[in-house]
């Protein structure tokens, strides 16, 4: 599949994602965009990975911890929730509070339904750091 097709076909997905784990719609536009021209270089060798979705995601996390580390990027204020999705608005502010990499795991557990071991593996962690951060993030909802 090209570059293009691929990107026309999983936009929406890879929007929806970015937006539940950044909390804010056009951040989540930001962080996809910055991920899609690091993906566009290298969508040679992505393409021929087993789950080059899962590639995107990882670069769309990325993206998003490494944009949150800089300074130049100012606190952004709880939104709405998207209306594709079925939370509720304290949900989606208490999620907004979480610590970015708490945010990400749980985004992944609850969204994508993956699990600890999954986890780890998408994003090159620790299991025991993703149970961790996972439990963390938990308890500060809880």
């Amino acid at each position: 599949m090209e570059f293009e097709e691929f990107v026309a076909a999983r936009m929406p997905a890879l929007l929806r994602f970015a937006t539940v784990v950044t909390g804010d719609p056009e951040y989540a536009t930001e962080v996809v965009l910055a991920a899609l021209v690091k993906a566009g270089r290298h969508w040679r060798g992505i393409r021929r990975m087993p789950g080059p979705e899962d590639q995107l995601k990882r670069l769309i996390i990325a993206e998003y911890l490494s944009w949150r580390r800089r300074k130049a990027v100012r606190a952004l204020p709880p939104t709405e929730p998207p209306a594709d999705e079925d939370l509720d608005a304290e949900l989606w502010t208490a999620l907004a509070g979480l610590a970015p990499r708490q945010r990400v795991v749980l985004a992944l557990r609850f969204f994508e339904l993956l699990g600890p071991d999954e986890i780890a593996e998408l994003l090159g962690w620790r299991e025991a750091e993703v149970r961790t951060l996972g439990a963390r993030g938990m308890a500060a909802l809880r």
